[in-house]
């Protein structure tokens, strides 16, 4: 059946999972949300979302100004070195919360 076949697979799997989980649940779902819990989780919520909006923005706003500048080739390579340095931060934590763990 090619690639609808892993597609027909794949949703078949995730509905399955899902109504057995539905089913199994000793308090029943209900997909009703007050207006008062919507704005509480948006008063939390968008704060938080635009800061780390402006965060990855100031972030990667220098490879806008080398794309502009010094053009496509030299992105790359500076995309391949904070794609180097952000590997090396997540492998570092790893080993300083498993040294800690110890």
């Amino acid at each position: 059946m090619g690639l609808a076949g892993l597609g027909i697979a794949n949703l078949a799997g995730l509905i399955v999972t899902a109504l057995f989980l539905l089913r199994s649940q000793d308090v029943p779902f209900q997909l009703r949300i007050s207006r008062k819990e919507i704005a509480e989780l948006m008063r939390v919520g968008v704060p938080f979302s635009l800061t780390e909006a402006g965060y990855e923005l100031l972030r990667r706003v220098d490879v806008f100004v080398i794309a502009l500048l010094l053009g496509p080739t030299t992105v790359g390579s500076t995309a391949s070195g904070i794609l180097v340095m952000d590997f090396a931060v997540v492998l570092d934590r790893g080993r300083i919360s498993g040294a800690l763990a110890d």
